[in-house]
């Protein structure tokens, strides 16, 4: 699968934004909380002129980490309250 990523950022580089997308999107599907990939994705679909898209790639990694950060808080009731209230 790394190789659709390697792929996706050739892709990129030399300006094939639909290439790119592709082999991004069938990347994610396995490695769907790569970070690195995510914003690449982002950039290029920004890049490609799908502005509402580009940003669902941020919003979904930071809701990713909220979830797991609050999993591991739910020991402590007062923090998960508080990291509820900042998500919000």
């Amino acid at each position: 699968m790394a190789a659709y990523y390697s792929r996706a950022i050739a892709r990129d580089h030399l300006g094939d934004k639909q290439g790119a997308l592709t082999d991004y999107n069938i990347y994610l599907e396995t490695k769907p909380l790569d970070k690195e990939a995510l914003f690449s994705r982002a950039v290029a679909r920004f890049d490609f002129g799908q502005w509402a898209m580009s940003k669902e790639d941020p919003d979904s990694y930071m809701a990713s980490h909220n979830l797991a950060v609050l999993s591991v808080a739910s020991q402590d009731n007062e923090l998960s309250e508080k990291l509820l209230i900042r998500s919000h």
